[in-house]
């Protein structure tokens, strides 16, 4: 501002003294020195830039809110299980000789989306009491401290973390499983059937350490008299509630 305000006291007063100097010609030289004086100035002087129209917030794409907002769009779908026709059973080797056993009481809340795998969910929650080994020995046994301890731990929880799709009705659920407070991370292979009047039928069988969460203790602990490895076989029959 200082400048242009000096530099317009120096036009006017060039204009005067060519004026007071009298003639035409000492005018007009005033006026093209001062034109020139003004262009000048104009060229030295910073241009303020050009407003520029901030970015609104909308107008930025967001996948991550369209993905959530479209999970929000899918139904939940929640499976009634037939606890008389499923089974959780386990398998194991005693002294060489393959053995078989079941629990017989157990709970399973089922959330299956099988267009939306990240929105499935299963917990299941089994009475370790509830077993059948398939033999005396065996079932006094295994409720004992050394086993399944079951005053102190009564049930053992299976709950999942995600699903992954493996084609031809074959599916993989990743999660944890609770035996004696003892939670590790397992993955579990099934076949999944869903039929067109809503029910499905489900398999998977599930090998673990049974050393890992603390089953088998004392002189059963190094699978010297029973291997280490127990395999467990479920089967599940639900149907799709309303």
């Amino acid at each position: 501002m200082r400048v242009l305000t000096s530099l317009s006291l120096g036009i006017v007063f060039g204009l005067l003294t060519a004026c007071d100097a009298g003639g035409t010609d000492a005018q007009a030289t005033a006026f093209q020195k001062a034109e020139s004086l003004q262009s000048t100035s104009e060229a030295a002087t910073p241009q303020a830039p050009a407003e520029t129209k901030p970015t609104s917030v909308s107008d930025v794409p967001m996948p991550r809110q369209a993905a959530a907002d479209a999970d929000k769009a899918t139904p939940l779908i929640h499976w009634d299980m037939r606890a008389d026709e499923s089974s959780i059973g386990f398998k194991g080797v005693q002294t060489g000789d393959a053995f078989t056993g079941e629990f017989k009481s157990f709970t399973a809340d089922i959330v299956f989306v099988p267009q939306n795998l990240a929105l499935s969910t299963v917990k299941a929650v089994i009475d370790m009491s509830s077993f059948e080994a398939g033999n005396k020995d065996r079932n006094e046994a295994l409720p004992g401290k050394n086993w399944f301890a079951v005053k102190d731990f009564p049930q053992a929880v299976f709950t999942t973390d995600d699903f992954t799709g493996l084609g031809d009705n074959n599916y993989e659920a990743k999660g944890q499983l609770t035996i004696r407070d003892v939670s590790l991370p397992v993955t579990l292979p099934f076949n999944l059937d869903i039929s067109e009047d809503g029910v499905a039928r489900m398999s998977g069988t599930l090998d673990i350490d049974r050393s890992d969460y603390g089953v088998g203790q004392g002189a059963w602990a190094k699978g010297e008299w029973v291997d280490l490895t127990v395999g467990i076989d479920i089967e599940i029959i639900a149907d799709k509630r309303p």
